[in-house]
């Protein structure tokens, strides 16, 4: 089995518990293949986080993990000290360059470096390529190209880390779509993995005579959150939907107080919780609660959360023309229009209406997903990928 490296741009974040879930989830599907797989991580945060006095005594520590002969893995919390561009890609560049150096005195040359994000993550492959002749691949999740978040420097820059790479991964044509224009490569479509830990210690709720509308997402502008709430109240006012209906919100995140007011000027105190960070071993009891799964993004590469849904039975509703529009269609669920609290209103609804028939499609909503999304489809795509670098 060849020697894996990943390249995250994000995991175990400190303020967010599950940043980085798809790739710990494909790291652990890869280990159990056999594959020997490590991770080097420069965790470097903008200088706008120095006030944070958590940051200061965490920050510019190695982590060092040993996952039993199946793969070192090499942290590095800190900050980089770049004023643009260029000068923050030279904190990674040193940092990338050290902690591989690091990495290789116990564990020897990888066969393939794996970046998950074009920035910082595909830059560090760029660099150790140019520096020790490995070839590297991309996993891109980005909402950026989509959202124009990118400066032309960086998509300049974005375009010659593509080009350069062996191979190109997305999650969704979506994206596909979005970057088709920064390379000449051709751009395999590899979803992200189902990883419910704690199924087996389901509990299950028999009381359900409440409906049940439940989202989880970090809580961001983007994940449309507040149109959720919106739709919801309006279902409420207009007696579409049983008084004792819910709503759960789980997630943390900036936009949270904002949420909190909007529920409160609804007068949706009642009926709206605010449950708060969901941990991994927690996300199958909370999702399992669920009449429908409901996340009207602004912007979503992929949305692992759906399909961790769906693979419990559950029918979902996402935006049109995002990352979910992959795996979303009449027979497991609703595609809404972005910023549409009408059409989403609707939809929530016509789930409510056909409560039963949504039960009824269960099994074959779960069966679709785990098809396609399990540990062995991802690994067996990801080995198709590794055997041709």
């Amino acid at each position: 089995m060849k020697h894996i490296l990943i390249l995250p741009s994000a995991l175990d974040d400190y303020k967010y518990k599950t940043g980085g879930a798809f790739v710990k989830s494909q790291i652990k599907a890869l280990r159990k293949a056999g594959y020997k797989v490590g991770v080097i991580y420069p965790n470097l945060r903008s200088l706008r986080t120095l006030p944070d006095l958590h940051l200061q005594a965490y920050f510019y520590k190695f982590k060092e993990i040993d996952n039993e002969g199946q793969g070192l893995e090499l942290r590095l919390n800190g900050w980089r000290f770049g004023f643009n561009l260029w000068t923050n890609l030279l904190n990674f560049k040193y940092w990338y360059k050290k902690l591989f150096e690091k990495y290789i005195e116990s564990e020897g040359i990888p066969d393939i470096i794996h970046c998950h994000f074009g920035r910082w993550a595909g830059y560090g492959g760029f660099i150790l390529k140019s520096t020790y002749n490995i070839p590297y691949l991309i996993t891109e999740q980005s909402t950026g190209y989509r959202r124009g978040l990118f400066s032309k420097s960086e998509l300049s820059l974005l375009s010659e880390i593509f080009n350069k790479s062996s191979e190109i991964i997305v999650s969704s044509k979506q994206l596909a779509k979005d970057i088709s224009s920064l390379t000449n490569k051709s751009i395999k479509i590899i979803g992200n993995i189902i990883d419910l830990e704690g199924s087996e210690n389901l509990k299950i709720n028999k009381n359900k005579e409440d409906f049940k509308i439940v989202t989880l997402a970090y809580l961001l502008q983007k994940k449309g959150i507040d149109l959720l709430i919106e739709a919801f109240g309006l279902l409420l006012s207009e007696a579409r939907l049983p008084n004792s209906s819910k709503l759960l919100i789980g997630g943390e995140g900036p936009e949270k107080e904002i949420l909190v007011r909007k529920v409160s000027d609804l007068n949706l105190m009642k009926n709206v919780s605010f449950l708060g960070e969901v941990n991994r071993s927690e996300i199958v009891n909370f999702l399992y609660q669920a009449d429908v799964f409901c996340l009207p993004s602004r912007f979503e590469t992929f949305g692992v959360v759906f399909i961790e849904a769906m693979a419990l039975g559950k029918p979902v509703i996402a935006s049109k023309n995002t990352g979910p529009e992959e795996f979303v269609h009449s027979q497991n669920g609703y595609l809404v229009n972005i910023d549409d609290v009408e059409d989403l209103a609707n939809k929530i609804e016509d789930s409510y209406l056909n409560k039963k028939v949504w039960k009824s499609r269960a099994d074959k909503i779960k069966e679709e997903v785990w098809n396609k999304y399990s540990e062995q489809a991802i690994v067996k795509s990801l080995e198709e990928v590794y055997n041709n670098v």
